[in-house]
């Protein structure tokens, strides 16, 4: 990521500079759409809005969907150092660049990630875990997945700081299990929107809220996106690095009008672009020069394939100023010196014929 990594690095530093998450933080892989020519394409056909593109690794706010560290995903060479699993290391690469390792935080990650011995490892860290695991895993136990459950119904063991619940919500569901270093074995009755009740266990509940932090910050980005078509990767993760700017920059907003309500996010993006074209600068001073107001020095373009010599850089340009006769790039046009450049009629000379051969033809 050789175009990209000085912008990525800046943006890193800038999310972790301007802002404190909270407790809650969630930890998934996202994708930027493309299929552009890049040997990191992936393809994940579980991403409905983009199944074809880059891979990013992302550590992300639960609760306000601030994008607190992204890292983008470089093939097998990507965290190749170390014997630890390569989930493990994306875990504890996310939390130590973003700086949230050692300070109590709590992860929530998917089944991925989510291993006992990260689980044992964050906490040897000070923090914590909960997750999502596989029905055969080898290092749990399996008199829990081996248990028939019922309708709403669950069970629960510990070994030493990690507990581990298995609950099936409905008969005809599958059910799930998670292992988690920060709740205790307990139930609750849980109230739906339709006003249904339904028993759960609080790991699970909890998990519900708060795992969903990349796909909600996917979900946002998607409706108001700054994305154009172009032929270069690079480009594409450019604007979405500048997507996640304009959204972490809208949480940063909306956490300081508190306790006043903020404007809405589409309203905030128009007031940015705004600021950012306002007219406060001064405009740049046209090069000095005889007739550098006279409206016949305005540079145009070209007729189709038609190239002239710039004035400035002395390369080929599509755009020429009539007032000075000669071409002139767009980034050389205020370096411009404008005067007339009479053009070169030059004729090709005659080939000296020798004296010798005049008197042959004599």
């Amino acid at each position: 990521w050789g175009k990209i990594r000085p912008f990525l690095d800046a943006v890193n530093n800038a999310f972790r500079r301007h802002y404190v998450p909270y407790q809650d933080l969630s930890i998934d892989e996202s994708m930027v759409g493309m299929k552009n020519r890049c040997a990191y394409i992936q393809y994940m056909p579980n991403k409905r809005h983009a199944r074809f593109g880059v891979k990013k690794f992302e550590l992300v706010d639960s609760k306000t969907m601030y994008v607190v560290h992204v890292d983008m995903y470089s093939g097998n060479d990507h965290l190749a150092k170390g014997n630890a699993p390569f989930t493990q290391k994306v875990v504890m690469n996310l939390l130590e660049q973003g700086g949230c390792l050692d300070k109590g935080y709590h992860v929530f990650t998917d089944n991925f990630y989510t291993k006992l011995p990260l689980a044992q490892r964050l906490l040897d860290n000070n923090t914590f875990l909960t997750g999502t695991v596989n029905k055969n895993p080898k290092d749990l136990s399996k008199s829990v997945l081996r248990t028939v459950l019922g309708s709403q119904k669950s069970v629960y063991f510990r070994r030493g700081p990690v507990l581990l619940v298995g609950y099936k919500q409905k008969p005809t569901r599958k059910p799930v299990y998670l292992i988690s270093t920060a709740y205790h074995a307990e139930d609750r009755v849980i109230r739906s929107k339709s006003g249904l009740e339904a028993i759960k266990p609080v790991l699970i509940d909890k998990y519900s809220q708060l795992m969903g932090g990349v796909d909600c910050k996917d979900k946002s980005l998607y409706h108001r996106s700054c994305t154009r078509i172009t032929r270069h990767y690079w480009k594409k993760l450019f604007f979405n690095l500048l997507d996640m700017c304009v959204s972490n920059a809208y949480v940063v907003y909306a956490h300081q009008c508190i306790p006043d309500a903020p404007m809405d996010r589409k309203n905030f993006i128009l007031e940015v672009i705004q600021s950012l074209a306002s007219a406060s600068d001064p405009k740049p001073i046209r090069g000095a020069g005889p007739g550098g107001d006279d409206p016949s020095h305005k540079a145009e373009h070209l007729p189709s394939n038609r190239l002239r010599v710039c004035g400035v850089c002395g390369k080929r340009a599509n755009r020429w100023c009539p007032g000075c006769n000669i071409g002139v790039h767009k980034l050389c046009e205020l370096q411009l010196k404008h005067y007339w450049r009479p053009t070169y009629c030059g004729r090709k000379k005659k080939r000296a014929v020798s004296p010798s051969s005049s008197s042959e033809s004599d």
